[in-house]
């Protein structure tokens, strides 16, 4: 059985893997195969501690938060590491985590922005104190959030900010009323244009006529 990896946007090279073996495709130029079998005891070793760097390295690789614009932190990038590092030495047969199964945590960049309002404070400053929650509280991350998105003056905010981004959200009826507004729109210059067409020819043809009678 082989498995092929997604290829990558303007990448020459497809990656298929099958019989623990790799094939190594190059667009235009040809391919190769790669066995591990055939490597020495040593560089199957550091390929291993390279394999987990790499993975452990992949986790903390945290995408931008979509509200506040910031990236993400080091405590979470921290976090998000040493959750697959854990996983991977619990003996676990999977190679990724597997998605959480209990409540969701609290939508973080919500919560940050809601402080930001209500403390009059910066991002940064934020992350001092949930820091400083963390520790007095005995919480992770999540619980720290959860503490702050639970206080009354955030949750208020949170509801106002989440108000607002509805009320930014295009309405579908009115969004299919104005594409309906702008298809009638050009269906009616199409037909003034040819009507325009239509009114040259007949012009054209009565002077025809008169040049015949002449």
């Amino acid at each position: 059985m082989s498995k092929s990896d997604k290829k990558r946007v303007n990448s020459i090279i497809t990656v298929t893997r099958w019989d623990n073996k790799l094939k190594f495709a190059f667009t235009g130029v040809g391919d190769f195969t790669f066995d591990p079998d055939k490597v020495s005891a040593e560089n199957r070793a550091r390929a291993m501690v390279h394999g987990f760097e790499q993975r452990v390295r992949d986790a903390a690789a945290l995408s931008v938060d979509r509200d506040t614009g910031k990236s993400a932190t080091p405590t979470a990038k921290f976090e998000a590491a040493k959750r697959i590092a854990d996983h991977l030495m619990s003996g676990a047969t999977e190679w990724n985590l597997k998605p959480a199964t209990g409540p969701k945590g609290p939508d973080a960049g919500t919560v940050i922005l809601a402080m930001t309002r209500v403390l009059k404070k910066t991002v940064d400053e934020i992350e001092v104190i949930l820091t400083a929650t963390q520790t007095k509280r005995g919480v992770d991350r999540n619980g720290a959030l959860k503490v702050w998105e639970e206080s009354k003056q955030v949750a208020a905010e949170i509801l106002k900010i989440k108000t607002e981004r509805l009320a930014k959200d295009t309405d579908s009826d009115a969004l299919y009323e104005e594409m309906m507004k702008a298809a009638e729109d050009e269906e009616s210059d199409l037909d003034d244009e040819d009507g325009g067409e239509g009114d040259e020819e007949e012009e054209d043809d009565e002077n025809d006529e008169e040049e015949s009678a002449s």
